[in-house]
Parts: structure tokens; C-alpha cells; sequence
């Protein structure tokens, strides 16, 4: 099931946990990061979230500390990340 919301993802209305969560923004902006953080401030993201984030290969990209790289794959010239959130102590 799938439902599309059209809104800014660095200012996202509250909502349920997703299933998974797929960014491809600009890259080399920090666009994602922001996003990221924005979301899962809003309900978005829990740690059963898969977050998969597309950014270019020659970039060094960090994900913020509450979030856990499960896989790093590179595909030509672009490199997915796959991450959880951590789940809180």
C-alpha cells in the first residue's frame, strides 16, 4: 500500500512510521541530512524504518549518529546508502 504526500521534506507534517524511507536529493547540498532529521522529528522514521539514501560516489556522506549503516553498494557513479535508526536504550 502506498500513499504519496506532496510536501517539503525539510518541513514535513506529523505522520505514522514509514516502511521505508527513500531520499535521492541534490547532491552536496546537506539536503538529506536535513530532511532526514526533519522526518524522523516528525513520526516518520522509527527503527523498523529501512532509510535508503542515494548520493554520489565521490562524496563522503555521514549519517547522522542516530542512525546505523546496515550496507554501503555502489552503482556506477552513485553510492546507496542503507541505514536504521537506532533504537533508543
Amino acid at each position: 500500500q502506498t500513499h504519496i504526500l506532496s510536501c517539503d521534506a525539510l518541513t514535513p507534517p506529523p505522520h505514522q512510521p514509514v516502511s521505508i524511507l527513500f531520499m535521492d536529493a541534490p547532491y552536496g547540498q546537506g539536503l538529506w541530512q536535513k530532511a532526514l532529521q526533519a522526518l524522523t522529528h516528525q513520526g516518520w522514521v522509527n527503527d523498523k524504518t529501512l532509510i535508503i539514501i542515494e548520493t554520489d560516489s565521490h562524496l563522503t556522506e555521514e549519517l547522522p549518529p542516530a542512525n546505523h549503516l546496515i550496507q554501503n553498494r555502489s552503482a556506477g557513479r552513485n553510492t546507496f546508502l542503507f541505514a536504521l535508526l537506532q533504537k533508543e536504550s
